[in-house]
């Protein structure tokens, strides 16, 4: 029983300093910015709102700066309504059709 009990504990003490080398390990390694840009085309107004709203909170649980660009073809008014009331509840989206979009939009957003 002893012998158990000393190599329970072994086991334990070994595991625990190899979960602090990986806390300090990822502690160094980390990202220095945790911020990003995304593009996210919508096709289907149906799906609009619960792609933008879960991609939305899934960042915002990750609690990382983002911006985000969603794409829709101009003559699709009803993703540029659903878009636009995501847009008046979260401030970092952006609502471009395809035309508006380029490279400088993006960098200097």
């Amino acid at each position: 029983m002893n012998y158990f009990l000393i190599g329970l504990i072994f086991i334990f003490s070994v595991l625990g300093v190899i979960e602090l080398i990986r806390l300090v390990c990822f502690s160094f390694t980390s990202i220095p910015e945790k911020s990003f840009t995304l593009i996210v085309n919508i096709e289907n107004e149906n799906e609009c709102e619960y792609i933008l709203e879960s991609l939305i909170e899934r960042i915002k649980w990750n609690s990382i700066d983002f911006k985000v660009f969603v794409l829709y073809k101009g003559e699709n008014k009803e993703i540029k309504d659903l878009a636009e009331k995501l847009i008046s509840k979260y401030g970092n989206i952006t609502l471009l059709t395809y035309e508006d979009l380029n490279y400088n939009h993006i960098i200097n957003f």
